[in-house]
């Protein structure tokens, strides 16, 4: 019994201490990204599936950002044909092949005029109308790859907002430690900038292009291939897009399915490393409340308070903070969430999942 206590103690020690780690990387001032390009010439690629209500909100929002002048917008279709009527500065390709979202992206990318590409999904929000004047004045067309990050908007529904906010504070947490140490391991399609010269060069959906799901992280995974690209990232508010949580459970346990089978495809070894890592402490997690309740040990239950401390830590300070206060649901969540693993790990195997209408 004494062997699986020092293993619970040693799995939580080692994930709180991996995020507090990237916590202090926040707390570093972010490095100056030397200007090659003068001026913000940027062409902004939005693949496009059946969702023309997002879409349209999204085109009223980007009427809405400063420093918009020298930029395009790519609406490349991948479904039924578009109702709404032309923009300036907004063109519409209508995909005839339909196969998928990196046929949508290529596509894309093929009719930019631009050398640097930035790909946001229809269903964002900015969150401040300087987005692109923060992009300009960071410099990051001058970087070969940009990985934005994204808060979770709430849809309402208070513990399934609360356990998707909590997750995603900790992957954004992965997200933009690693890429500050040049080592990236995750990243988001919808808030990516990238270089159209490399993507060209690197064609990083030419082997995977059956697979419909993982552009972001396909692309990731070529980019890291080449030597000496520029890789930066931001956690300035003004660069942090939102997406909306899931409102419902099936739809947030379908999302989480895609993920866990995309993985199988990736070669990724940190981030499976990180992933068993944070699998093995969330078990653990669960494993000591079970043996507290048995035992009555009070190291298991302290080793339980130790991970709820710091993630709520980490969420209630710092320029990412998503909550405001220590909640119940944040609490249960810790709990929670090992079951949610457990079916990823089960379901994502051994379930065939859906997404906008296509098997993956």
């Amino acid at each position: 019994m004494l062997s699986i206590y020092l293993i619970i103690i040693v799995l939580i020690s080692i994930y709180c201490g991996l995020l507090l780690f990237m916590y202090l990387l926040l707390q570093l001032p972010e490095k100056k990204i030397i200007a090659t390009n003068k001026f913000l010439d940027l062409s902004i690629i939005v693949p496009h599936r059946s969702d023309e209500e997002n879409l349209k909100n999204y085109i009223l929002q980007v009427k809405q950002l400063e420093n918009r002048e020298n930029c395009e917008w790519i609406i490349s279709e991948d479904g039924q044909d578009l109702s709404l009527q032309n923009e300036t500065q907004i063109s519409y390709i209508q995909n005839k092949d339909k196969h998928g979202k990196k046929h949508a992206i290529i596509n894309g990318i093929n009719y930019a005029k631009s050398q640097s590409i930035l790909t946001h999904d229809a269903d964002i929000i900015f969150q401040s109308s300087k987005y692109l004047k923060s992009f300009k004045e960071k410099n990051i067309t001058s970087l070969d790859l940009w990985i934005g990050l994204y808060q979770i908007k709430p849809r309402g529904s208070y513990f399934l907002d609360a356990l998707q906010i909590t997750e995603n504070k900790v992957l954004q947490l992965f997200t933009y430690g690693f890429a500050r140490m040049d080592f990236p391991i995750l990243c988001s399609g919808a808030n990516l900038a990238y270089s159209k010269k490399i993507f060209l060069n690197l064609m990083p959906y030419q082997n995977n292009l059956e697979v419909l799901s993982g552009d972001d992280l396909f692309l990731l995974e070529a980019f890291k291939q080449k030597e000496k690209i520029k890789i930066g990232t931001s956690c300035d508010p003004d660069l942090i897009i939102m997406t909306k949580a899931k409102s419902e459970w099936s739809a947030y346990f379908s999302q989480r399915i895609r993920w866990a089978q995309k993985s199988k495809y990736l070669k990724n070894y940190l981030m499976h490393s990180i992933g068993i890592l944070s699998i093995a402490a969330h078990l653990s997690t669960l494993l000591s409340i079970i043996l507290f309740c048995v035992s009555q040990e009070w190291i298991m239950l302290n080793i339980f308070i130790l991970k709820v401390i710091t993630e709520w830590l980490i969420g209630f300070t710092g320029q990412l903070k998503l909550e405001k206060k220590f909640t119940v649901a944040g609490v249960l969540i810790s709990t929670f969430y090992s079951l949610v693993l457990i079916y990823m790990l089960i379901f994502g195997f051994l379930k065939q999942t859906t997404w906008k209408g296509r098997e993956l």
